[in-house]
Parts: C-alpha cells; sequence; structure tokens
C-alpha cells in the first residue's frame, strides 16, 4: 500500500508539471512517469509474499489468535481498494472471518507440562 501510494503522489506531481508546462509531448514525460510506477512495482513482490505468508499461517497452520483476527479485517479492508482482483480477495476474506470469528475468540485451554 506504501509503493502504490508514493506511485500515486508522484503521477499527480507529474501531472501537475504537465499542466504548468502546457505541453502534449507525451516523450518530455514519459521518463517522470515510468519513475513514478518503480515504487509500486517494488511493493508488488511484497504484497505477494506477505499474501502467501497469511494464506499459510491462516488456512495451512490454522493459527487462531484476537490480534490475528483484527489484524486480518484491517488487511482485507485494504484489500478492499486493490479493484478488481483485491476486492475479491477481500470480500472473501471478509466473509471467511465473519464465518469463522468464533475460532479466533474461543478460550484457549492451558498448557500443561508433562
Amino acid at each position: 500500500m506504501i509503493g502504490v501510494s508514493i506511485s500515486v503522489i508522484k503521477l499527480l506531481q507529474v501531472f501537475e508539471r504537465i499542466a504548468e508546462v502546457g505541453t502534449t509531448d507525451p516523450d518530455a514525460f514519459a521518463g517522470p512517469i515510468a519513475a513514478a510506477q518503480t515504487p509500486a512495482l517494488f511493493a508488488l513482490p511484497a504484497y505477494i509474499l506477505g499474501l502467501i505468508f497469511v494464506a499459510v499461517s491462516l488456512f495451512g497452520q490454522k493459527y487462531r489468535a484476537k490480534w490475528f483476527f483484527w489484524f486480518l479485517i484491517v488487511y482485507s479492508t485494504l484489500m478492499l481498494t486493490a479493484i478488481p482482483v483485491g476486492t475479491l480477495l477481500g470480500i472473501g476474506l471478509l466473509i471467511f472471518l465473519i464465518v469463522k470469528r468464533k475460532e479466533f475468540f474461543a478460550p484457549t485451554s492451558p498448557v500443561t507440562s508433562v
């Protein structure tokens, strides 16, 4: 999200510059627009890796904790902004969390030593 936010801010700066200069030559701004996309390019692998880690923790390991539930609520809400695929994944994750919320808030049994 940070990489995409930086890209959007840089693109806004480029378009403001285009408005100031008043040029319609696309070659003049191809470089700055490409440079504005670089943060998103580097953020995408981190996003995918994070998504894989969350999926393994949630579905593979059946990890359940209250903090993890709230983290996933925030994460899925942020995913809603990544139209169209992120929106579908965010909605799916929210539905999953609503259905399984009792598993996250179930009392844990005390650990006994042997």
